[in-house]
């Protein structure tokens, strides 16, 4: 009977694959041109660059930014742009 060997420590599991900005911006449940503000003022998840304009987004950076960014504090009214806050 052969014995069972150790998986190496060497051997990384198979990547996720990228998501898209607009699928990483549904994830996120923000639109995707706010997705690309946050990337670009460095607030937001980690990009992967794809090419001159085309970015990509790990799972695993979403989670993060998400877990990262949870707060306690209550949600303020909304004001400004999306107009009055609805009761």
């Amino acid at each position: 009977m052969e014995s069972i060997k150790p998986v190496s420590e060497n051997v990384k599991p198979p990547r996720k694959p990228l998501l898209s900005g607009n699928k990483a911006a549904e994830f996120l449940a923000i639109s995707p041109r706010q997705l690309r503000i946050l990337v670009r003022d460095g607030r937001g998840p980690t990009a992967v660059r794809l090419g001159e304009c085309k970015f990509a987004f790990d799972i695993e950076d979403l989670e993060r930014f998400i877990d990262e960014n949870k707060s306690n504090a209550p949600i303020p009214p909304h004001k400004g742009w999306c107009g009055p806050a609805r009761v």
